[in-house]
Order: C-alpha cells, then sequence, then structure tokens
C-alpha cells in the first residue's frame, strides 16, 4: 500500500475514533446534567414540601433549580462541546488501548504529516505498517465506557428517587412543583388538612359589631381548631374555635364587640388559612360642643358663648341657641332631634312693666300648657365635614340629641340625649321703702316716696299707679 492510500486510511479511522470521542462525551455530559437536574429537582421540591416557605424562599428554591440546570448544560453539556482535541490524543488513547502496537499508529501519525523529517522511503514503511497493523483493529473500542455507564446509574438513581417521590406523594410533589416553578403564584403550600375557607375573610366592621369567624375543612379534620388573632401593633394570641353543631368540619368562634381592627388566620392541622383583616370602623361620635346662646332683645344681653360645653342647655324663653358639633370623623349628615314640653312658666316677650298695684293685683303670667312637641332640624356644614351647625330656639323644657351619620352610612349608635331646661324669667319686684307704712297728712301735705325695683335682667320702665280719695 502506497503512502498516498496508506496515511489517509489512519486519518480516516482517527476522525471516526474522535466523531466517537466527542458523541461519547456529549453523552456523558447530558447524562451528568440530567442527573444533577433532577437531584436539583428532587432537592427543591422535598425542602418547599418540608418547610412551606413563603414567595422569597419559594424564589430562591426557583433560582436554585434553574441555576442548577443552567449550569449543568454549560458545564457538562456546552464546555464539552466546545472541547477538541489534537490527533496525538487520540493516538496516544490508540497505543494505550493496544500496547503491541508499539508506537507505530503514533509515529506514523507524525512522520506522515510532511514534515520533511527523515527518508521518505522510511516514513512509508513506518505508515505502511501501522496501516496494516491497525487494518483489522475497531479503534472506537479504545473508548472507556466506564464513566459513561456510572453517568447512567446516577440519571437512574436520581430518576428512580424522581418517580418514588412523584409517586407516592403524588399531590405533595405536585404541589412543590408547581409552588417552586411559580413562586410568585398565590399557591398555598401542601397539607394534609386544607383550611379551605374562612369567612368573613377580609371586611370592614362597625365599631362594637359582633364578628362571627367560621372555617370550613377539608382533607384529614382535626379533632379541634384554633384562631390566631392580634392586632397590627399587637402579638399573636390564639383561641380554640368550637365546632359547629351537626356539622363535621366547619368551626366557629365568636366575637361579642369588636373594639379595634385585627387581623386573624385560623390553624387546623398542620394546614393554615391566609391570613386576612377585620377593619373596625369608629362610629360617629361628638367630641366637641360650641353653645352660643342670642338672648332676647329685652335683655340687653346680646349673645353668650361657651366654647367647651357639655351640650346641656339652659336659658330663659325667647333665646336662640346656636350650636357646633365637632365630630371624631367625616360625616355625610347629622340630624338634631329634640322633645320639648308645650309649654311652661314663661314670658316669650319683654318684662312685665313694674307697677304698685293696687292690693288684689298682681303681675299676670301664663299658665302651663301640657303635651310634648317633638321636632327634627337638619344641620348644616360648618368649615368642614367634621364641624356642623344648627340653631334651636328655647320653648321650653325637654331634651335633644344629635344623629351623626358618617361617609360610609354608618351611625352612631346610641345618641347622647342632653336636657334642655327652661328657665323661669321671674316678674320684677317692686317695694315702696318710704314711707314704708299708712301715713294721715293734711291737706298740701308733701309726702316723700321710696321705690325699689328689682328684676332679672333690669327694668325698662317704672310707673306708679295711685287713687285719691278712695
Amino acid at each position: 500500500m502506497s503512502m498516498t492510500d496508506a496515511y489517509p486510511q489512519l486519518m480516516d479511522e482517527l476522525s471516526r475514533l474522535r466523531h466517537h470521542w466527542r458523541v461519547r462525551k456529549l453523552t456523558e455530559g447530558a447524562l451528568l446534567a440530567l442527573a444533577a437536574t433532577t437531584t436539583a429537582l428532587v432537592a427543591t421540591v422535598a425542602g418547599d414540601n418540608l418547610l412551606k416557605l413563603g414567595t422569597g424562599g419559594r424564589t430562591a428554591l426557583c433560582l436554585v433549580l434553574w441555576g442548577a440546570a443552567i449550569a449543568s448544560v454549560a458545564v457538562f453539556i456546552v464546555q464539552r462541546w466546545l472541547e477538541d482535541r489534537r490527533d496525538d490524543f487520540f493516538a496516544a488513547m490508540v497505543e494505550a488501548r493496544h500496547p503491541e502496537l508499539g508506537n507505530k499508529f503514533i509515529n506514523a501519525l507524525q512522520l506522515g504529516r510532511s514534515n520533511g523529517f527523515g527518508s521518505p522511503r522510511l516514513v512509508e514503511a513506518i505508515v505502511h505498517d501501522a496501516a496494516e497493523a491497525t487494518a483489522d483493529m475497531e479503534l472506537i473500542d479504545c473508548l472507556d465506557s466506564r464513566l459513561l455507564r456510572r453517568n447512567a446509574y446516577w440519571v437512574a438513581g436520581a430518576t428512580g428517587v424522581l418517580v418514588l417521590y412523584a409517586s407516592v406523594f403524588s399531590a405533595r410533589f405536585g404541589n412543590g412543583l408547581k409552588r417552586v416553578l411559580l413562586p410568585v403564584a398565590n399557591i398555598a403550600p401542601y397539607t394534609a388538612t386544607q383550611v379551605a375557607e374562612v369567612q368573613p375573610g377580609n371586611q370592614r366592621f362597625l365599631e362594637g359589631s359582633p364578628i362571627a369567624i367560621t372555617a370550613s375543612v377539608t382533607g384529614t379534620v382535626p379533632r379541634d381548631c384554633r384562631l390566631y388573632h392580634r392586632r397590627p401593633d399587637g402579638a399573636w394570641q390564639h383561641a380554640a374555635m368550637g365546632r359547629i353543631p351537626e356539622s363535621s368540619d366547619r368551626f366557629q368562634f365568636a366575637i361579642a364587640a369588636a373594639d379595634a381592627t385585627f387581623e386573624y388566620f385560623v390553624q387546623a392541622g398542620d394546614g393554615r388559612s391566609e391570613t386576612f383583616r377585620a377593619d373596625i370602623v369608629e362610629r360617629p361620635q361628638i367630641t366637641g360642643i360650641v353653645v352660643e346662646y342670642v338672648m332676647p332683645p329685652y335683655t340687653g344681653i346680646g349673645t353668650r358663648r361657651v366654647e367647651d360645653s357639655n351640650g346641656d342647655l339652659h336659658a330663659i324663653p325667647g333665646t336662640t341657641v346656636r350650636l357646633e358639633f365637632i365630630a371624631n370623623k367625616p360625616l355625610r349628615k347629622a340630624t338634631l332631634a329634640a322633645s320639648v314640653a308645650g309649654g311652661s312658666d314663661k314670658r316669650q316677650g319683654p318684662p312685665e312693666k313694674a307697677s304698685l298695684a293696687p292690693p288684689g293685683e298682681r303681675a299676670g303670667v301664663r299658665g302651663p300648657a301640657h303635651g310634648v312637641l317633638a321636632t327634627t332640624s337638619e344641620c348644616t356644614r360648618g368649615s368642614d365635614d367634621r364641624h356642623w351647625l344648627v340653631s334651636l330656639p328655647i320653648t321650653g323644657s325637654g331634651t335633644y340629641q344629635v344623629k351623626l351619620t358618617d361617609t360610609e352610612g354608618f351611625d352612631d349608635l346610641d345618641p347622647v340625649r342632653h336636657p334642655i331646661t327652661l328657665a323661669r324669667d321671674v316678674a320684677p319686684t317692686v317695694t315702696i321703702t318710704t314711707p314704708g307704712r299708712d301715713l294721715q297728712v293734711k291737706p298740701d301735705q308733701s309726702v316723700p316716696i321710696a321705690i325699689q325695683a328689682r328684676d332679672d335682667y333690669g327694668l325698662a320702665e317704672l310707673r306708679l299707679r295711685f287713687k285719691l280719695n278712695n
């Protein structure tokens, strides 16, 4: 066989060996990548099943899983794909597998490259001997298959664990797989017991309202169920929930009167619900009252203002009371409801003229009238939705209360009832201080007279009435 035929034959065999070596290396790498990814998958799913991680932990597991898969492909497949070896590497591999060649193959490879070394006839003879020596050899057998088998065992073991896990604990595995692959999705961790439904969930309640919290449980139903609750700035507390009669999977806890916002969740066995929030809405209340008394003109007093009033009213007839109510929160409306007696000893107008009446006569007053008059008045908005104004004329004694409705439509539970006290405007009193007794005098004799008159608010006029000779 000539040099021109023998050397290409050796190179063809070497190329076949190189190709099979690359395929085997890629296969080994693919098996390693598959084993590593499968192991990472089992580990991350099991980690989520055991730890029941939140979104942050699940995101970390997802990154670990995808990181392991990408790193395995990069290290075990891509690097091997890019890896290349010189011809001498494969020639040495053949020589190591077949020591009987006595370096004929590697010598023929090196000398046959036409580098101009040695005698051409000698080189041709060496190449010819190497071609004949390897003609009946299967050079592919030089490849070591032990690593390939070992990697296959790794894949078989990891796959077996995965299949066993997914078969025996299918529900747990499926739940963990979804939670790891979709870390931001709202997927509850697997539990033997599931809290399927919690009522009322996230809800707003009026202050003082009763709240009944119920939970429906599926899966392995435990003997008891617990409610965990806390205020936004407090620590978690828990209480036992009672089983609803004639129901094996429903539990309930009753709060008689909720007075503050709280968070809560239900724990049943190894399952728990998500955390809910009950927002307690403060009832509308009056936190301040300003009273302005507009007195009747005849009193000469004008207006009297009480800045920090308790709301109780005390005034004479004819007074108009201007009320300003300050609420604890913005209101939609405010209504004043008053119940006033139909009448009482009172004077609506100016005081009687003080006079010296003959014996048996006295200044007249109106007698009492009977019945109760109920009135309502809509308050008007003041400087903002927390300040409301209304006027109330004082016509008799009674009571009043202000009914509040906030912007959400919630009413005051029990409005305070304030008294209205009608102060009696007593008639003026007149006393003749001088001479202060009966006298007999001569004609044309002068008699000095001194008169003392008194009234609650002042006198506009004093008139002396007298008779001559009976």
